[in-house]
């Protein structure tokens, strides 16, 4: 039952430049359901769904669509008053609710005629929070409904505020919740909520809302999405982890879960926790395309899948909609031929199935106005302004070796750790010689610290109100950020090495006296963060919430931060005209030299190369942006101290050997002439080393030299005379 899933405004849709070729969309069909001359949006389709053929809603851009018997009705709300849709959400044809932002604050629109007419509900909902990365809405009823809030946050938190209504959206209470995903209840007591950090938590209320639970109902490693019901009973689950989906099937409405099938997925699917487009297909039957897999995965009441082979389709599937076992839709991403050419301008396409995903055609779409806001047709931009993504693991050197060739961005953060860094993102890939590796393909990095959070929030580790110890700290803060980065390779003392703390939102979370408190404390952090990365040879940054985490409060402190990083939500996935300025809370005249980054969407699906990761994206002017260690160690090697012969067939062989970024591990040594090498073995200033015979003779000794980063020396060596004497020194180096 779609209309009981609730979706992320940005996990879905990637935000596309509104081409000049509008007019190609003002077509219109008598039958909504079928081949239409056009099904390519130069604006997002950003949520869909049919109840029966001929009967749906689809949003476009900023405008909303009612499919019946004469075609597409526009049914947008508020079209003239400069509302701007955040969520749309139908229970049926005839009733459906639309989040709103406008110039008032946030409006709950709801229709009980198809959208005819809407009636407005204000929120009761702190002008603080409009600075959240997305909105879910869902509705079980027309009574019982939730909306859920993801506040401003990186992609190591994910953090909500859930509001609930029992009267169809009149009045409004605010609960709790565990995570900043999505929800789903299936009965106004009965619910899911799916999100944290990676995407790894799944909790269930019995309450509505009022307490929650976290269920594992998955063995291993896994991230969770919501639940999707065929049924008062019959529902499934998908929980993911590396190189497969698991398809679990709940019986008794979600009060238990069994494992029905597992999907084997390609080398480079789902390596990283993504969203996995999955739907009902009427009743007791279920439908899964795994990202990167051409075939689609049919799922019965019984447990049984069929895997069909979808031809057709010419990109990745951003999301399923099944009316039954044949007949169903299909939203893809398109990307553009040349992702890295200026403008590079992807699109979303919707297309229609009549024989269970085998063969595709496009659907009918219909006709746009001149779009407004975010989606009017563009100007030319100034500047186009290179894209970076973030996440809350670093993805392998391979995945980022498909985006490097494949995709327009050209940055990613690494999160070094700190004490709130959450311990559901493992960092595995997190190496020096990945880092090398990385860097060496082109990639740069945006080094990130989760230390101690506003003095006035309840994150495990906070600052002290006192901005004297609060200046301690962020020096000491800075000393162990610097200290990883030295041991993955990020070399201090070069211009764009630079690590940005992580200042979580608090505005919503303080008020009073003790925010002005923790507002100052944060003040005396920062500067001392900013003293001691300058002790160490690091630049400063710091992220956080345009507003709600006071980024311009740190252009008067002692120690400014060479630059900041900005989290502002006004696109839901990849716009290639995406700006560095024109952000709330931060005058376009600060840190204005090319040392700013903007997070301009939070977390949604890309898709390049056939490589899906789950990303925020940004865009940079930066040259605070840093390179890994590439750079090989250097030194010399003396025989005997530098002695001219010696009386023995063992050696001491002392090196002199520096490396400035990582650090030397590892020697290894040769006689000239051998064809290998001894094995590495940990670095030591001096070892002992046997050379061939016969004495009479000059020997020469070849050392190399291995950083911690992969990097490797030249050969150096030096030689010396083997003169007649004894051999009686125990090896302390194995050839």
């Amino acid at each position: 039952m779609k209309h009981q899933t609730m979706r992320k405004i940005n996990q879905i849709t990637v935000l596309l430049a509104f081409a000049a070729a509008l007019g190609a969309l003002n077509f219109a069909t008598s039958d909504p359901l079928r081949q239409a001359s056009a099904a390519s949006a130069p604006v997002p389709i950003r949520s869909f769904h049919y109840f029966a053929p001929g009967s749906g809603w689809i949003w476009i851009g900023d405008q909303l669509f009612r499919a019946g018997a004469g075609g597409w009705t526009a049914i947008t709300p508020d079209p003239s008053g400069g509302s701007s849709l955040l969520e749309v959400v139908f229970l049926n044809a005839q009733t459906g609710w639309a989040l709103a932002a406008g110039a008032d604050g946030l409006v709950l629109f709801a229709t009980r005629d198809a959208g005819q007419s809407w009636q407005a509900y204000a929120l009761p909902v702190d002008a603080a929070l409009l600075e959240f990365k997305s909105t879910a809405v869902h509705f079980t009823d027309e009574r019982n409904g939730w909306i859920v809030f993801q506040a401003a946050g990186s992609s190591n938190f994910d953090l909500g505020i859930l509001y609930s209504t029992r009267d169809g959206g009149q009045s409004w209470e605010r609960l709790s919740i565990p995570s900043g995903g999505p929800v789903q209840f299936p009965t106004p007591s009965l619910g899911w909520n799916a999100g944290g950090a990676g995407r790894a938590g799944l909790f269930q209320s019995q309450s509505g809302g009022g307490a929650w639970e976290e269920i594992r109902p998955d063995a291993g490693e896994a991230s969770y999405q919501l639940p999707i019901f065929a049924g008062p009973s019959l529902g499934m689950l998908v929980a993911s982890g590396e190189g497969r989906a698991d398809l679990l099937l709940t019986r008794d409405g979600g009060q238990s879960w069994g494992l029905a099938q597992t999907i084997p997925a390609a080398a480079l699917t789902l390596a990283d926790p993504v969203h996995i487009p999955a739907s009902a297909a009427g009743a007791g039957h279920f439908v899964v395309s795994i990202p990167g897999d051409s075939a689609l995965y049919h799922l019965d009441a019984a447990g049984a899948l069929t895997a069909v082979a979808a031809q057709d389709l010419p990109g990745a599937v951003q999301e399923l909609d099944f009316l039954s076992d044949a007949e169903g839709y299909a939203q893809v991403f398109v990307p553009c031929a040349d992702p890295k050419s200026t403008g590079c301008a992807p699109e979303t396409r919707l297309l229609h199935t009549l024989d269970s995903g085998a063969t595709w055609e496009p659907a009918a779409l219909p006709a746009l106005a001149a779009p407004s806001g975010a989606f009017a047709a563009p100007q030319a931009a100034a500047v186009t302004y290179p894209q970076a993504l973030d996440k809350c693991d670093l993805s392998s050197t391979a995945s980022l070796g498909v985006w490097w060739t494949s995709s327009p961005y050209r940055a990613t953060n690494i999160y070094l750790g700190g004490a709130n860094r959450v311990s559901t993102c493992l960092n595995k890939n997190l190496t020096a010689a990945n880092l090398r590796t990385l860097n060496l393909q082109g990639w740069k990095f945006i080094p990130t610290w989760v230390g101690p959070q506003a003095s006035c929030t309840t994150y495990k580790s906070v600052m002290s109100s006192d901005p004297t110890t609060a200046l301690n700290q962020g020096i000491s803060e800075a000393f162990a950020a610097a200290d990883i980065a030295v041991a993955l390779g990020i070399p201090p003392g070069e211009p764009g090495s630079t690590i940005y703390f992580d200042l979580e939102a608090y505005n919503y979370l303080c008020s009073g006296a003790a925010l002005t408190t923790a507002r100052n404390a944060a003040k005396s952090f920062i500067s001392g963060w900013t003293t001691g990365l300058h002790a160490r040879g690091y630049k400063s940054g710091v992220y956080g919430g345009s507003c709600s985490s006071y980024i311009s409060d740190f252009v008067s402190i002692t120690y400014v931060p060479e630059a900041v990083w900005v989290a502002y939500w006004n696109r839901s996935g990849y716009d290639p005209n995406a700006s560095i300025y024109g952000i709330p809370c931060l005058n376009d005249g600060l840190w204005n030299s090319g040392n700013r980054i903007h997070q301009y969407a939070g977390d949604h699906n890309e898709t390049w190369g056939s490589v899906t990761l789950a990303i925020d994206s940004n865009v940079y002017q930066n040259p605070y942006i840093s390179n890994a260690d590439t750079k090989s160690p250097v030194g010399t090697i003396a025989l005997a101290n530098g002695a001219p012969k010696s009386l023995s067939l063992w050696v001491t062989v002392n090196s002199n050997a520096s490396d400035a970024a990582s650090g030397i591990a590892s020697i290894r040594l040769r006689n000239l002439g051998d064809a290998n090498w001894s094995a590495w073995q940990a670095y030591a200033p001096q070892v002992m080393w046997r050379l061939p015979g016969p004495f009479g003779q000059t020997f020469t000794v070849e050392a190399q030299w291995m950083d911690a980063a992969g990097n490797v020396s030249v050969v150096v060596s030096d030689s010396i005379f083997l003169e007649k004497g004894i051999d009686t020194f125990f090896p302390l180096i194995s050839r």
